[in-house]
């Protein structure tokens, strides 16, 4: 209801339409990872690409995005990275448009998997080219 939201490791349904300090309980409750994909999107709306916005500063997500390689994005993957605060950032190489697919690279210098490293923050994000 609130925007996007990815649940990582979870098994069982989460029904769509609640709001998103649900979602992210919901996800929690099963032992998985809420993250906050594009969080400020704005030229995507029309199709359904809507972010939770300023909630990653208040509901308890894992991970931010803040690197999506959309051409669209670049304001908004800035604002995310200044508001994602403590939480752990993460890249998306989108699939909607050619050119941005596989040009995002994460560079997590704590060298474990993202399930291990929840809100261990710390991580780089970049430009593969």
């Amino acid at each position: 209801r609130d925007g996007h939201i990815i649940g990582l490791f979870v098994d069982r349904w989460i029904p769509p339409g609640m709001d998103a300090r649900a979602t992210v309980e919901a996800i929690h409750a099963q032992g998985g990872l809420a993250i906050a994909p594009h969080p400020y999107t704005s030229w995507l709306r029309w199709a359904g690409l809507v972010g939770v916005g300023d909630l990653i500063e208040e509901v308890p997500f894992d991970a931010v995005e803040t690197r999506n390689s959309n051409f669209t994005e670049v304001f908004a993957n800035r604002k995310a990275e200044r508001r994602a605060g403590t939480k752990a950032r993460v890249g998306n190489s989108d699939g909607h448009f050619l050119d941005a697919v596989q040009v995002v690279a994460i560079f997590n210098q704590h060298a474990v998997p993202i399930q291990e490293n929840s809100g261990a923050g710390g991580g780089k994000i970049g430009r593969r080219r």
